[in-house]
């Protein structure tokens, strides 16, 4: 485990600089035991990084692959809004809202992350940013959509669209920071 967890360690570094590195790890490696060098051999990983950055490389990191888990997010975030709002009742006409809805806020909600950058950077202001502009979206897409009778639009209540910013931030926010914590 050590030796692998060494490796990928080595694997961040510019190649040019690999081979130094790697005599001289090995060589803190072997003069550590047990659950020392295991706790070592996982901070190498990130210690590397670091390293490589002050020798100007960049390894490649995107967050394209969290894609999915974002829109499982979203669906889970605007399921669990409706949820508390309403309980195990929800009156018919909000279910056929939320049903119509549902889809476009997954869709919407990861396309606003894309065009805010958050699968290049992410940082904790452009999520919420996205979140918010995602909720707005929602409501003005259920605004346009929706018309149960031929004035007033049918929009998703105010605690639904509370609820559903104050549960994706925090989800989606803490996806990034797994992220950022494994690299």
């Amino acid at each position: 485990m050590k030796r692998y967890l060494l490796q990928r360690a080595l694997e961040r570094l510019p190649e040019d600089r690999r081979e130094r590195y790697a005599q001289e790890w090995e060589a803190d490696l072997a003069q550590l035991r047990g659950i020392r060098a295991l706790l070592w051999a996982l901070g190498l990983r990130r210690a590397a990084t670091r390293l490589a950055r002050t020798f100007g490389h960049q390894p490649k990191r995107t967050l394209l692959p969290y894609a999915p888990v974002d829109a499982v997010l979203f669906a889970a975030a605007y399921s669990l809004a409706y949820q508390l709002r309403f309980g195990s009742d929800v009156p018919a006409i909000y279910r056929d809202l939320y049903w119509n809805t549902l889809p476009f806020a997954v869709v919407a909600g990861l396309v606003i992350l894309a065009l805010c950058g958050a699968y290049r950077t992410s940082g904790p202001l452009m999520l919420a940013k996205a979140v918010v502009v995602t909720t707005l979206a929602l409501e003005s897409y259920a605004a346009i959509v929706s018309r149960p009778s031929e004035f007033a639009p049918l929009l998703p209540p105010a605690g639904v669209l509370a609820l559903f910013t104050l549960l994706a931030f925090p989800a989606l926010l803490a996806t990034r920071f797994r992220a950022s914590a494994r690299a």
